[in-house]
């Protein structure tokens, strides 16, 4: 017995999906539950096709329609498409309660009933509140705070934020020609530099600087990693050349775009337990600085660097630590340094996530021994293989999807098509997925007779 119920048309459906133009993710969820429930099993993802709606952004609009049906509050918000998706993650995960849920809605209404909440702030409410309730109240109440379009003098931010700019103040009074700021633009970084060619840079509030939309910005940090770095400008008519290699530091609360963290030594800061022991105020003006300060462009002056110091690191976290190490051998602590290297870079991949996953893929293709398989099939393939895929965005229960797998795949030129079962029958319905000689290429060039076993063969993605 057919399972189609007599209700409105698909096409009229349709219609009203395309209607919206993707701005509204309740209501479109709403109409996707709509006409899935009136189609045959395996009639969901052709339809999906011909209305050339991604499978991933529909599961996405129906998990949103899902939840506001549970909390109906979460659809007066004024919420970005990214901070919806966060609340759904969240909601998905094994150890959420209701009770969690209506408390994280109710701080976000405090906020985003009047005005529209930008994702950073509504993810750090978002964190401030499962803080809150996982320590038992030690967190400061993110419903007391109002956002203002600038987000600016938070009070939570200002906690927050103190450790890392402490931090900087005391790097600030050792490094060599420093030059501190909280705002800065490409033009300036690479004109300070052509000016002072040894200043080191000091980025605080790098969180507020857009680095995931600023193209510019990252490309000049990304250049400055190694020695020559540079970008190319017009000035005066004519090509100029300005150097970017520096020392960089940059302080920020959240994540930064993955080619720079590929390119740092990493330093996650934690608040400090009421137990722990006291650290006193950082005295800027104290003459111990000048002292120490003295001590150090003595050593600089005559010290012999090793240039290639045993490192126990391999790939990009290797050239990130080679100079820390050779400076912490030239002073008598290598050992000490090394214990720290390993301990930062623990659990850090050090190759990047699409080389990763042509890795993962090979080894899931030869130990099935097929030559074709289903995008939905690989993820869970690639979930139980690799613990990476469970969390490789870095956010708590943020497990690999279909459209991220299109998306890590398309750099290799690999992209998604409909495959048909090896034994086709009448009844055979395609799916969309992969087959085994669209990676072989990208295998030859990037995992040369190795495996997720064997990550020093993997070859790393060009970046910057």
């Amino acid at each position: 017995m057919s399972k189609k119920r007599n209700r409105r048309p698909l096409d009229e459906i349709a219609a009203d999906i395309h209607a919206l133009q993707r701005t509204n993710l309740f209501a479109i969820g709403d109409l996707l539950i709509e006409a899935k429930e009136q189609l045959e099993h395996g009639e969901w993802l052709p339809w999906l096709e011909e209305e050339e709606f991604g499978v991933s952004s529909a599961e996405n609009c129906m998990r949103a329609s899902r939840l506001r049906t549970k909390f109906p509050n979460i659809g007066n918000l004024k919420l970005a498409r990214t901070t919806i998706y966060t609340l759904t993650d969240i909601a998905a995960e094994g150890d959420t309660t209701d009770e969690l849920m209506e408390t994280i809605i109710a701080a976000l209404a405090e906020v985003a009933t009047d005005n529209r909440l930008k994702p950073a702030d509504a993810d750090m409410i978002i964190e401030l509140v499962r803080l809150r309730v996982r320590f038992g109240g030690d967190y400061p109440d993110a419903t007391l705070f109002a956002l203002d379009r600038q987000r600016a003098a938070k009070p939570w931010r200002e906690k927050v934020a103190e450790a890392k700019t402490t931090l900087l103040a005391l790097i600030e009074l050792l490094v060599s020609d420093p030059h501190r700021t909280d705002d800065i633009s490409p033009a300036a970084v690479y004109y300070h530099l052509g000016h002072k060619p040894g200043a080191t840079l000091l980025i605080d509030e790098a969180d507020n600087a857009g680095l995931l939309d600023n193209r510019m910005l990252r490309a000049v940090f990304n250049s400055g990693h190694r020695k020559g770095g540079g970008v190319t400008r017009i000035k005066d008519g004519w090509p100029k050349r300005f150097p970017t290699f520096c020392p960089l530091v940059i302080a920020a609360i959240g994540s930064l775009p993955l080619p720079l963290l590929h390119r740092s030594v990493l330093i996650n800061m934690q608040r400090k337990a009421p137990d722990e022991i006291h650290i006193e105020r950082l005295d800027e003006s104290g003459p111990d600085w000048f002292i120490a300060r003295e001590q150090i462009q003595k050593w600089a002056a005559t010290c012999a660097l090793e240039q290639d110091p045993e490192i126990p690191l391999v790939n990009r976290a290797a050239d990130n630590w080679r100079v820390l190490l050779s400076i912490a051998d030239s002073l008598g602590h290598g050992e000490a340094a090394r214990s720290a290297a390993r301990e930062l870079t623990a659990n850090r991949p050090d190759e990047d996530p699409g080389v990763i996953l042509l890795g993962d893929i090979l080894a899931v293709f030869s130990r099935r021994r097929i030559d074709r398989i289903a995008s939905a099939d690989l993820v869970n393939e690639l979930i139980a293989l690799n613990d990476f895929w469970h969390d490789w965005r870095e956010r708590p229960g943020r497990k690999l999807t279909q459209g991220d797998l299109g998306r890590l795949l398309r750099p290799f030129r690999i992209k998604p098509k409909s495959i048909w079962p090896v034994e086709r029958t009448p009844t055979s319905r395609s799916r969309k997925g992969y087959t085994r000689d669209q990676f072989e290429a990208a295998w030859r060039s990037y995992c040369p007779g190795g495996t997720p076993a064997q990550p020093r063969k993997f070859i790393r993605l060009a970046t910057g």
